[in-house]
């Protein structure tokens, strides 16, 4: 991208705050796959601890978010 981009590096305008977001989505995405990598044969249970993962991470960033003032 920087090669294209000849006003600086891309990355150097992108706020903080969206940094964040992505950092957390693709953490929240990683712990999607490895649910679905993971299955077994057994039933699933009502709740699995990569969904409360998921939960506390998007809750997590929330706050991070928020405790910035943004």
């Amino acid at each position: 991208m920087d090669i294209v981009y000849v006003r600086g590096p891309i990355l150097a305008i992108v706020s903080r705050d969206h940094l964040l977001t992505v950092l957390v989505a693709v953490a929240c995405l990683g712990l999607g796959v490895m649910a679905i990598a993971s299955r077994d044969e057994r039933p699933p249970p009502i709740l699995r601890v990569e969904s409360l993962l998921i939960v506390a991470a998007y809750l997590g960033a929330a706050w991070m978010l928020h405790s910035l003032g943004r």
